[in-house]
């Protein structure tokens, strides 16, 4: 399984000489919830990377990409992911 939901935050867009430009972040929410893409979830493709750190041959490397890539789970993630940073965001104002 490969968890699709994801929930990011700023400090602002770091400029040339390595300082923070804080910003462009005002106006902004504190945190936003999305999902990992299409690409970013391709079966075959993680679990390609997940055996690249085993040294396994390229016959065996197919065999059980081919078998795990009928087994791979993807939850959905762009709700989870919205929805926990809305709770955040709305808890954040009732405590302020």
């Amino acid at each position: 399984m490969i968890w699709s939901p994801i929930i990011v935050t700023s400090q602002g867009r770091q400029q040339e000489d390595g300082r923070i430009d804080q910003s462009t972040i005002y106006g902004q929410p504190p945190i936003v919830g999305g999902s990992l893409s299409n690409e970013d979830l391709d079966p075959e493709k993680n679990i390609f990377h997940a055996l690249s750190n085993f040294a396994l041959d390229k016959g065996r490397k197919k065999i059980f990409t081919r078998i795990a890539s009928k087994k791979y789970v993807v939850p959905e993630g762009l709700d989870l992911s919205a929805n926990s940073a809305k709770l955040v965001i709305d808890r954040t104002k009732i405590i302020t």
